[in-house]
């Protein structure tokens, strides 16, 4: 593990990490306690990187043996892939790393997923494609979601109220932040339909980062942008960023001033009490003389 460490709220830092087997192995194992061993040392090199968040690990389906992100998910099975991202994931988030957990849902290919049209049922969707989601959000505690690139029907996934909030905020029970996948020059992806989904944040450079599909002078659209500020500050204040400084475990400084702040004021409150007593003994003195 080399480079130099440096503190950031995502998934990148300026240092390299271990390079681990992949999810499909891991899936293998059939392990879920050496899975959880992995999310805690995943954990841990992000502490010791400065890095908060962790893009991964990848949930998605093995549907076809030639897709091109097969090495990035666990399994074939909702529940197998489920059971083992929720024991990574869990490791991870007890060492205080959000996860984005990828890519929701039915990102099972890689040749022209942007945009691409996917059709299901709602009985596959949630017995199959969507369940390992489902696991790790109700047993791995997972407080990031990414969006996929595709549609399913006729409708973006991080632009879908049904997916990302009915089932999976109201449902499953999700407390967190969804993150989209990354926004080049896609013209799918709408920022203002992704924010009114529930996908609280946009994956970009930049470019492509301003809010243009929204209107400020909206009391609708603030409030939208309020409800995904509150969303990413909650995942952010429930992660080790607000503890520690990462590397060498030094204190932030603004927990140290209010330490300097609380040792000031107990040393002059004894201070004072010393004073104060030894003046009530003397004035005690004085009277029985």
């Amino acid at each position: 593990m080399t480079g130099k460490p440096n503190r950031k709220h995502g998934g990148a830092a300026d240092g390299n990490g271990y390079a681990w087997a992949c999810e499909s192995v891991i899936g293998s194992t059939w392990n879920t306690e050496l899975a959880y061993e992995q999310g805690k040392i995943v954990g841990n090199e992000s502490i010791f990187l400065g890095v908060n968040g962790w893009y991964g690990p990848g949930l998605n389906i093995h549907r076809n043996p030639l897709s091109g992100r097969n090495f990035e998910y666990y399994s074939q099975d909702g529940v197998h892939g489920g059971c083992m991202a929720a024991a990574v994931i869990k490791g991870a988030t007890d060492k205080g790393v959000h996860v984005y957990m990828k890519h929701a849902f039915l990102n099972d290919q890689e040749t022209g997923r942007m945009g691409t049209t996917t059709f299901a049922t709602e009985q596959a969707i949630r017995e199959i494609y969507a369940k390992s989601f489902e696991i790790a959000v109700k047993e791995g505690n997972a407080n990031g979601v990414m969006s996929s690139f595709n549609r399913i029907g006729t409708v973006w996934t991080g632009g879908d109220y049904r997916l990302m909030t009915e089932i999976l905020r109201e449902e499953w029970g999700f407390e967190g932040l969804v993150i989209s996948d990354y926004k080049t020059d896609n013209a799918v992806m709408n920022s203002r339909q992704m924010l009114y989904a529930g996908n609280d944040l946009i994956l970009a450079s930049l470019d492509n980062l301003l809010w243009t599909d929204c209107d400020f002078s909206s009391p609708q659209d603030v409030t939208i942008l309020r409800n995904s500020s509150h969303n990413i500050l909650y995942v952010v204040a429930n992660s080790n960023s607000m503890n520690v400084d990462i590397v060498g475990y030094n204190t932030e400084w603004w927990i140290t001033t209010l330490y300097v702040v609380d040792a000031v004021a107990v040393v002059a409150l004894a201070v004072w009490g010393v004073f104060v007593i030894r003046k009530n003994v003397k004035k005690q003195n004085a009277s029985e003389e």
